[in-house]
């Protein structure tokens, strides 16, 4: 029931009773000026009716495309129109005068209800619309945050992947570097060992330095 008695459907009933309240007065004024040109009477009233209608429709089209000076001047000849409805010359010549204040009060009041709530709904409409708009903007906003969101993750992801390829990278480095200061030491040791303590010839082998030694006379 709650969806049937929204803030937006309740304007929307206000109107249309107010257009059904009026649809009497104003159908009778049209219907008495009318040259009755359909062949039935029912077809003439009926006639009257649509008139009224559209006269109606259009207030509230006017008012909802924000053309309110146009709308205000519609319900103006309608309120004109709902006064030739009531016998005012009669009122006063008897002397009613509530009747006469009442009548003017009626009929000021159901034409300007349209035109006050049409405004209402326009307004109504147009902050759902812009609450759409924002709602979808927002939506925007958030699939970019999402999407930025995923593209650091993604690139922090790559970038621990990159500092774990460097510290791999840094202990190959290392043991490339023990293996380079172990080949020194043995290059030294080697060096040392197949060089000539006489001359200081060095040899390609312990036993050719020996071989050598053994004839050597040192550097004369």
């Amino acid at each position: 029931m709650k969806k049937y008695f929204t803030y937006e459907r309740i304007i929307l009933y206000v109107i249309a009773l107010a257009m059904l309240n009026n649809v009497e007065h104003l159908a009778y004024v049209h219907h008495s000026i009318a040259r009755g040109s359909f062949h039935v009477e029912w077809a003439n009233k009926a006639h009257s009716i649509v008139v009224v209608l559209i006269l109606e429709v259009i207030i509230v089209t006017l008012a909802h495309y924000g053309q309110k000076a146009f709308a205000g001047f519609y319900t103006l000849m309608l309120f004109c129109l709902q006064l030739i409805y009531y016998p005012l010359p009669d009122y006063l010549h008897n002397g009613e005068t509530g009747k006469f204040m009442a009548a003017i009060i009626y009929s000021a009041m159901f034409t300007i209800s349209i035109y006050y709530f049409s405004i209402m709904a326009a307004k109504q409409n147009g902050t759902s619309a812009n609450k759409k708009q924002f709602a979808g903007e927002l939506e925007q906003v958030n699939k970019h945050l999402q999407q930025s969101e995923n593209f650091q993750e993604k690139k922090a992801k790559e970038l621990e992947q990159t500092k774990r390829e460097l510290e791999q990278t840094q202990n190959s480095l290392q043991e490339i570097k023990n293996d380079l200061q172990e080949l020194r030491a043995f290059k030294e040791l080697y060096v040392t060992a197949c060089t000539c303590p006489k001359c200081g010839q060095v040899f390609p082998s312990e036993s050719s330095k020996r071989s050598h030694m053994g004839k050597c006379k040192g550097n004369l």
